[in-house]
């Protein structure tokens, strides 16, 4: 049986996505020129991956100039540290279930395909990849302790079986104004949003510095966007008022936030965490400009569930982050 192609979890997808012979380029860390027509992907972490890769698809479909194959080893709500591990105890016990997370799709002679479980080592060797990206979960995300020593080793690990591949770093984003942040960092008094961007971006770069690596800035994309156009939570309504479908205004909100659950009894939710529609999109810009070089706004790109003044507005503030390393102002 041959491997044709990775998926995470449910699917791995090839896009088109422009490049053309442009700089890959991280504005704080200065260029590296990338000049190739096909630039082939893998992101090793979580659902906030899975989120930076949301429109990364619909905008590649649009373009003529350059592919892009997105793999995603991706567990939820996984940190460094458990994707190493599991990818040890894979190397030490290849039958162990335990160690094979991940989803593959081989085919055989005649072509019929059969998902097959697999290891951190199978996925690496699964395509050559010419960009691995590494994050942290996000709860860990402020705490550069927690990122030792396993971003080393996941990089380490990339470079034995993916040799050619350059290992990124995917800077994840604080939680909204309005996140559950007593919950998640309960030994942090009066801790928020501004605070755990400020710790998250010190760690990445601090991490970044260690391995020498680049970063793909999206959490700083997030907060100059908050910057200029800030969430503010309703305080005009009580939410325990509330019925289906009503909800609180959450206007430039770039995470889910609020929603109804699908079952009875319905019941009103936050995620303050996750990424909503103009996050994901905001996300996917950033690795658009990262990864070729061009704003997709700027090439013509538009796709759906965005509008036009939403897209225009964030794929700038991308290309401000990336292409021009402007940074929110953090005490």
């Amino acid at each position: 049986m041959q491997i044709r192609r990775l998926f995470l979890l449910t699917t791995l997808f090839a896009v088109a996505i422009v490049c053309a012979g442009t700089t890959a380029m991280c504005a704080e860390e200065g260029a590296n020129v990338v000049s190739q027509r096909e630039i082939k992907v893998l992101g090793i972490g979580n659902s906030f991956t899975v989120n930076a890769f949301a429109f990364l698809g619909p905008m590649g479909a649009q373009s003529e100039k350059c592919r892009i194959t997105l793999g995603r080893a991706i567990i939820g709500g996984c940190s460094m540290e458990k994707h190493m591990r599991l990818a040890k105890l894979h190397d030490a016990d290849g039958e162990d279930p335990e160690g094979k997370p991940y989803t593959l799709t081989v085919s055989d002679e005649e072509g019929k395909e059969t998902r097959v479980k697999a290891g951190l080592r199978e996925v690496l060797l699964s395509d050559r990849w010419d960009v691995v990206t590494i994050q942290q979960v996000s709860a860990q995300s402020p705490n550069v302790e927690t990122y030792r020593p396993y971003a080393k080793e996941l990089c380490d690990y990339v470079k034995k079986y993916a040799p050619q591949a350059e290992v990124v770093l995917h800077q994840t984003w604080a939680y909204r104004v309005d996140g559950d942040f007593d919950k998640v960092f309960p030994d942090k008094p009066g801790y928020g949003q501004k605070e755990m961007y400020r710790d998250l971006d010190e760690a990445y770069r601090t991490i970044a510095k260690e391995l020498a690596v680049r970063i793909i800035p999206v959490g700083a994309a997030f907060q100059v966007a908050r910057e200029v156009r800030p969430y503010v939570p309703d305080e005009t309504v009580d939410r325990s008022s509330l019925v289906p479908p009503a909800l609180p205004k959450q206007e430039n909100s770039l995470c889910v936030g609020y929603s109804w659950s699908g079952t009875e009894p319905r019941q009103l939710r936050c995620d303050s965490h996750h990424a909503g529609v103009r996050g994901e999109y905001l996300a996917a810009c950033v690795w658009f400009e990262f990864l070729t070089g061009l704003n997709p706004y700027g090439e013509g790109i538009r796709v759906e569930r965005i509008s036009d003044e939403d897209a225009e507005f964030l794929s700038g503030i991308a290309h401000e982050v990336v292409a021009e390393g402007r940074r929110a102002i953090v005490e």
